[in-house]
């Protein structure tokens, strides 16, 4: 009677090793599947919090707090920072900016202000939703027409030079 209790116990405990044996294999796995990214980033952005990854096309994509900033870090499928996108406000822009954008497209609201920073050291640069950003730090400003609702985007140099970066319907 031992003998046909202690069966499927065995039976039971190997394949409950096995299990454990295969849950692991399977987080390594995931875990593995960031290696490339995870120390560049530490890094990169030491005081990052409220950290969360996602995968876009192209690019593993890290948004998190930095310094009281929203920012949102762009790593090729090779592991390398191919460019930082850092929520702003419109404030945050050079002076001289804000006064042409408010003399110039007072009929806009603004919809968003971001910086991007491109890594100098990644000639390539970052492109997202088919769009080249340039291989300079400058910031994004998204202008939305009042009454045709046209949206419109700004490139500001970091000195305050203003140029129409993309209109959209």
């Amino acid at each position: 009677m031992k003998k046909v209790l202690m069966l499927p116990i065995a039976l039971l405990i190997t394949v409950a090793a096995l299990h454990a044996q295969l849950a692991g294999a399977a987080k390594s796995v995931l875990v593995s599947s960031k290696p490339v990214i995870s120390p560049h980033f530490a890094s990169d952005f030491p005081m990052a919090t409220d950290v969360n990854w996602t995968k876009t096309a192209g690019y593993n994509t890290a948004s998190f707090v930095n310094n009281g900033e929203r920012s949102h870090a762009y790593y090729n499928e090779k592991g390398i920072l191919a460019g930082t996108i850092i929520d702003k406000k419109f404030t945050d822009l050079p002076q001289r900016s804000q006064y042409f954008i408010t003399d110039h497209y007072n009929d806009y609201d603004i919809s968003a202000v971001a910086f991007y920073d491109d890594n100098e050291e990644e000639p390539a640069g970052l492109t997202l939703n088919s769009q080249s950003f340039d291989n300079w730090d400058h910031y994004i400003v998204r202008l939305q027409h009042k009454k045709t609702k046209q949206q419109l985007m700004l490139q500001v140099s970091k000195t305050g030079d203003v140029s129409v970066y993309k209109k959209t319907k």
